[in-house]
């Protein structure tokens, strides 16, 4: 049995997205084809998908012809052999080029003789009429050469061109899209290009820039706007991206949570920024003086105290994860948990405390300290 890292090869699932496979899908498919048949507990452990994920997805690849799955219990799942499954969709892609060859000539030779007779410049800013913005964004993205910046007000802006936005990144393209909390989700769909990198944040706007010049300006209505990319407007986007970017939140460790999941997080996440970070910080030598950031959570309607222990641990080792790079565990055995700081011991601090406070409630007198970048809470019952 070969055995090869899906995460190690993630090219090889970027490009089979571009045969239309979700990325559920394409990691499914590629530990199947490294790993030989496999349990459907095997198939999520290697292809990385978390369970309630992994029949859906091979009913999907089975309905495409791309892998069987036997009757018996356990099952087994199989991939069909890749030069027999994807033979009909690459002969099906060639006479798609063909045929887009055959009528970008006539539409050109259309186009020269227009300019011929009438002598019209070519405009530079055009009004897009709803229905017409996605077919300017994939173009757009289809002759970009350098990066695509896109803010993403909602899920249609990113899902209506995702299979341009995968094959930019299959071309070496920088994809950057900064998404709308109220996006992301596992449960509101698959629609984010593996290989790009996506960044959360609250916000409604609607705009792409193409290799620093192209720029496309989404309005409220379905329309858009295509603008010349002038110095002040060139500087003032890109600017504003930058800022953007650099405020918001790496969605990849909450892209297979549920929307109401990754929302109540971001939001977490940003309360204890504003609000508790400091405090924590500053009363971290006296327990005794630690505020309740519990409270605090559940006063702006994240809900702290009706989750259970592990719930928890598993909520704030997702926001650290987000926010630093770091982590959070239960040991239930040695009755410890470890939140890892991921180099900002303040936000890992932050957690901690509301955990303290969340487990006095419960009965638990917690004992905190610090080794290597990790807080560790030692849980006693009272």
């Amino acid at each position: 049995m070969v055995c090869v890292s899906v995460n190690a090869d993630n090219s090889l699932t970027v490009s089979l997205e571009e045969f239309g496979l979700s990325r559920y899908e394409a990691r499914a498919y590629f530990a199947m084809i490294s790993r030989g048949p496999v349990s459907a507990g095997e198939l999520a452990y290697y292809s990385d998908l978390p369970r309630t994920k992994v029949y859906p997805t091979l009913q999907k690849l089975q309905k495409k012809k791309l892998a069987t799955i036997s009757g018996t219990k356990p099952i087994t799942c199989t991939a069909i052999a890749p030069e027999e499954a994807f033979d009909s969709i690459i002969q099906e892609q060639i006479n798609k080029v063909n045929a887009m060859n055959s009528l970008i000539s006539s539409l050109k030779k259309v186009n020269d003789e227009s300019r011929r007779n009438r002598g019209i410049k070519e405009r530079r800013y055009h009004h897009l009429a709803p229905g017409n913005v996605p077919s300017e964004m994939a173009a757009m993205i289809e002759g970009s050469h350098a990066s695509v910046d896109v803010m993403a007000g909602g899920a249609d802006t990113i899902s209506c061109c995702r299979k341009q936005l995968v094959s930019a990144v299959r071309r070496g393209v920088t994809v950057r899209i900064i998404a709308s909390v109220a996006s992301v989700g596992s449960d509101r769909g698959d629609v984010v290009p593996g290989g790009a990198q996506v960044r959360m944040l609250d916000h409604d706007q609607n705009y792409m820039v193409v290799d620093g010049a192209g720029i496309l300006v989404m309005d409220g209505a379905g329309g858009g706007d295509v603008v010349p990319a002038s110095e002040g407007l060139r500087y003032g986007l890109t600017g504003s991206f930058r800022s953007e970017w650099g405020r918001a939140l790496p969605a990849e460790p909450l892209l297979d949570l549920t929307g109401r999941e990754a929302t109540e997080i971001y939001r977490a996440v940003r309360i204890l920024e504003s609000d508790g970070m400091a405090a924590a910080l500053e009363a971290s030598a006296d327990p005794q003086g630690a505020p309740d950031l519990a409270a605090l959570l559940e006063g702006k309607g994240v809900e702290v105290h009706s989750k259970t222990i592990s719930d928890l641990v598993e909520m704030a080792g997702y926001a650290l994860k987000a926010s630093c790079g770091g982590d959070g565990r239960l040991d239930t055995a040695g009755g410890v948990i470890s939140l890892e700081s991921g180099g900002r011991p303040s936000v890992a601090l932050a957690w901690a405390s509301v955990l303290d406070s969340y487990l006095r409630q419960r009965g638990y007198s917690t004992r905190q300290g610090m080794r290597d970048g990790r807080v560790h809470i030692r849980l006693e019952k009272r």
